[in-house]
């Protein structure tokens, strides 16, 4: 049965609206026209639209680039084995891939994937970076572009990947990167602002200890959901969080892990104030587990009442939450943020925190937090000046 145009009232006006369905993110849109003869002509074209074909989308030489992407978008849904918040970033970035208009009468999503060229990848790099879309976003938008381009050229539906390493880098490359003020915008909480968090947190929230250990150990947050009893160890009296596990999703029955990044554990210092929360949720874990006939007790640190572990969905939508309340706007790493910042601050050992936060060299740590590292310090200059010439008043001389 062919769709009709609707009407409806805008603001006081007579208006006419054609829905359609976007078999990218599964939702109907409304179009609005001015006037009805404008939405007939719209809903004629869409009813001229060709019925899909009970052939195999890759088996189709003439699938277009949208058909293509709800394809490979599915088998990526029903393999599970991403994130629901990966999914719904894999869906924005396609959505701008799409739409793109390549001229005035054709969007991107409908030109086939035979016909797709180089100059189509940069032409959508351009025109993002025009629309002042950060450039993180322009670069992943394009990654998922090559990935699609990749699989093109797997199925046989292009004779080879249209951008070869020489074009990335002489037309691609300039596009994505991203300009010296915007590289090291770190995000973190200020120490009356993280006080006031996780103040509000202890009132309302029931992740409030999971909050506090984030702030004081600096993890990631799959590696915090990770974490279990066990890991909290003592080697020659130095207390230590063992991080040895990232958890992707926090399944009730089969949560899904991996390595934490980088694939290197490591041992994060505990600190009197996190010890104190570590033996708090070590000492209520038998309580609980009576109070809610866990059985066997779960090894993980954080819990649900239901003694299933925490998936990273619930934790952002709680912090979400608490921000709220707080009136803050931050993301959950920013706890990791605030954890370097706050340490930076007080002047600590840059290797030490470069152990604690797992980065792969003193270079990542460096140039996360280049603003938050002091550019000067005439102590130390006055230092070797004395060393040098005796000079107990420092190597500056004032009239």
């Amino acid at each position: 049965m062919k769709r009709k145009p609707s009407k409806c009232k805008v603001r006081g006006r007579k208006r006419w609206y054609v829905e359609e369905d976007d078999p990218l993110t599964g939702k109907r849109h409304r179009t609005l026209f001015d006037t009805e003869t404008a939405a007939n002509a719209y809903q004629d074209e869409i009813n001229r639209r060709p019925t899909p074909t009970l052939v195999h989308p890759l088996l189709d030489t003439d699938i277009d680039l949208q058909a293509f992407a709800v394809e490979w978008l599915d088998k990526q849904t029903l393999g599970g084995t991403l994130r629901r918040n990966t999914l719904s970033r894999y869906r924005l970035h396609l959505n701008h891939i799409c739409r793109f208009a390549v001229d005035p009468l054709t969007v991107l999503g409908t030109v086939k994937v035979r016909t797709l060229s180089a100059g189509h990848v940069v032409a959508l790099a351009t025109a993002m970076r025009r629309d002042k879309f950060h450039p993180r976003t322009v670069a992943a938008t394009i990654r998922l572009v090559r990935l699609l381009l990749d699989r093109a050229v797997h199925h046989g539906l292009l004779p080879r990947h249209p951008i070869s390493a020489e074009l990335y880098r002489t037309d691609l490359q300039p596009l994505l990167a991203v300009p010296r003020h915007l590289k090291h915008d770190v995000r973190a909480f200020t120490e009356p602002d993280i006080a006031h968090f996780l103040a509000v947190a202890r009132e309302h929230s029931p992740l409030a200890d999971l909050y506090t250990v984030g702030v004081l150990a600096g993890l990631r947050l799959g590696e915090l959901l990770g974490l279990q009893l066990d890991d909290d160890v003592t080697t020659q009296g130095h207390r230590t969080l063992y991080v040895q596990r990232t958890l992707y999703r926090g399944h009730a029955a089969h949560p899904i892990c991996g390595p934490c990044k980088g694939g290197v554990p490591r041992h994060v210092d505990v600190s009197a104030t996190l010890g104190a929360v570590l033996d708090r949720i070590r000492a209520q874990r038998p309580r609980l587990a009576m109070q809610h006939g866990w059985r066997p007790v779960p090894p993980w640190l954080f819990l649900t009442s239901a003694g299933h572990i925490i998936d990273q969905e619930h934790v952002r939508r709680d912090f979400k939450r608490m921000l709220d309340l707080g009136h803050l706007k931050l993301s959950p790493h920013a706890l990791r943020h605030t954890f370097a910042t706050l340490h930076i601050l007080r002047g600590c050992n840059v290797q030490w925190l470069r152990q604690q936060l797992g980065h792969a060299s003193i270079k990542v740590t460096l140039d996360t937090y280049a603003n938050h590292f002091a550019v000067r310090d005439t102590g130390a200059a006055d230092a070797l000046g004395d060393a040098l010439a005796g000079n107990k008043l420092g190597n500056r001389t004032g009239a």
